[in-house]
């Protein structure tokens, strides 16, 4: 499981650091839920930011996050 938790956190920190400044967005969705991390635990605010480029192509960015404020 560790080296699966350690595969799966490279993957999402490569695609987290992705350039997109060549991505020119027709269209672009912005959302946010609270999830709680454990059952019985505090609720983790999570950020998806979705769209469709020019060629029809999804594009996707999801992080955590806890406030409304321009850094999240």
């Amino acid at each position: 499981m560790s080296k699966i938790t350690q595969e799966l956190r490279a993957r999402y920190q490569a695609f987290r650091a992705r350039s997109l400044d060549m991505v020119r967005l027709l269209v672009l969705l912005l959302d946010a839920i609270y999830l709680p991390t454990r059952p019985s635990g505090a609720k983790e605010g999570v950020l998806v930011a979705w769209g469709y480029d020019e060629s029809g192509q999804r594009v996707v960015d999801v992080t955590l996050g806890q406030r409304e404020h321009f850094e999240d």
